[in-house]
């Protein structure tokens, strides 16, 4: 994670940048950063594969672990691609696969004043078989939670046969 404080040099070094080397937060992480949302100085989180939360809290980066939630799923299934926040509530959206069967679109929510994870809702699935499954994806979210939110993404019209944009609001 690089982090800039005068827009003209860049750096990953700590506490404000994160790199997969010595003992910092990102040291043995597997998978790939996908997104990083910055509500403030203090409040940074960036998202990944296989499960990967990170959060900055104006000192240093830690690893974010969610709780089972019930879903029987290991946070190494879920794949995030967006986070957003407003106010106490995170959103992250992705992709998990579920029972080694089914891939869900979801999108999972954190409540910082409750120090609290939500149950995943799941929006489109499809089979891990499926040679369009890559086509079933969020890609961001966006708005004023824990008001109106958006979220953006795709999915496969079998119809048509071609990948159709998803547009979802929350009111």
């Amino acid at each position: 994670i690089y982090h800039s404080t005068n827009g003209s040099s860049w750096s990953t070094a700590g506490p404000a940048g994160c790199a997969d080397s010595g003992s910092n937060a990102c040291a043995g992480t597997s998978g790939r950063l996908h997104a990083v949302f910055a509500k403030s100085a203090t409040e940074v989180w960036a998202v990944g594969e296989e499960g990967l939360i990170l959060r900055y809290d104006g000192s240093s980066w830690s690893k974010v672990s969610i709780p089972n939630l019930g879903a029987q799923t290991p946070q190494s299934a879920f794949t995030f691609r967006s986070v957003f926040a407003s106010g106490d509530v995170v959103a992250f959206t992705g992709e998990r696969i579920w029972n080694g069967v089914d891939r869900d679109m979801v999108i999972l929510f954190y409540n910082s004043a409750l120090d609290r994870f939500f149950a995943p809702q799941t929006a489109f699935s499809t089979l891990v078989t499926d040679p369009n499954k890559d086509s079933y994806r969020f890609n961001g979210v966006g708005g004023a939670l824990p008001g109106a939110f958006y979220i953006v993404g795709s999915i496969w019209s079998s119809s048509s046969s071609e990948q159709r944009g998803v547009y979802l609001v929350r009111p």
